[in-house]
């Protein structure tokens, strides 16, 4: 499972690559686009919660910046295109040597660096018979975790796209089945692997498994 430090490795340092960077850049944004209606100081306060140690605060600015774009009807998808859309990828070495490990790639981040590194196909979460297919190996696809930009209502950006996401049944049973059958490997994971998704599953696997693991699961640091 990769997380943003891959796409941060493949873009050389792209700001929008990182969560942070994409969310300076949605406050940026509003201000930009929603100027006329915003406070003065709004810019401030939300920049003060996007670089919080909380995830509860950063997790409300998202919430913010989300529903500031999408009441400008298609800002919130342009936004995406253009910035997690636009990302290329500038040094494939990490995406490739994972692709040559020969498993089930999953992803949480929007961009498709790694379906333009490997030539394969994009898979999110709502599409649960090509998730399947990608975990059996019968097909080769990367399975967003957390949505494709290409596709805004499967981006998980904000409170409410996690709750939508922690109720839907289909999902949470394929991260399940995906941590019950495999090893799990993160890949580029920091403070991501705190989110309400991961969260949920890490509780649940301890609760199932508690005293009881067998197989380990790995986080790759430098």
């Amino acid at each position: 499972i990769l997380g943003a430090g891959v796409s941060i490795a493949a873009t050389r340092g792209a700001r929008v690559a990182s969560w942070e960077g994409l969310l300076h850049n949605g406050v940026e944004r509003c201000a930009e686009i929603v100027r006329p209606k915003l406070p003065g100081d709004w810019a401030a306060r939300v920049l003060s919660q996007v670089d919080s140690p909380d995830l509860d605060d950063r997790l409300a600015a998202t919430g913010i910046i989300s529903s500031k774009l999408q009441a400008m009807g298609g800002e919130y998808a342009r936004w995406l295109h253009e910035t997690v859309g636009s990302l290329r990828v500038k040094d494939n070495s990490v995406i490739r040597a994972l692709q040559g490990l020969g498993v089930p790639i999953a992803t949480t981040n929007y961009d498709g660096l790694i379906e333009e590194a490997t030539g394969w196909s994009a898979v999110t979460w709502r599409n649960l018979a090509a998730v399947e297919r990608v975990l059996r190996g019968d097909e080769q696809g990367v399975v967003h975790l957390h949505g494709f930009w290409q596709d805004p209502d499967t981006v998980v950006l904000d409170l409410r796209s996690y709750a939508k996401l922690l109720h839907d049944d289909c999902a949470q049973a394929f991260m399940r089945a995906l941590r019950t059958t495999h090893t799990l490997l993160f890949v580029g994971f920091g403070a991501g692997l705190s989110d309400p998704n991961f969260h949920s599953l890490f509780a649940w696997a301890r609760g199932v498994f508690s005293g009881k693991n067998y197989y380990r699961h790995f986080r790759l640091a430098r």
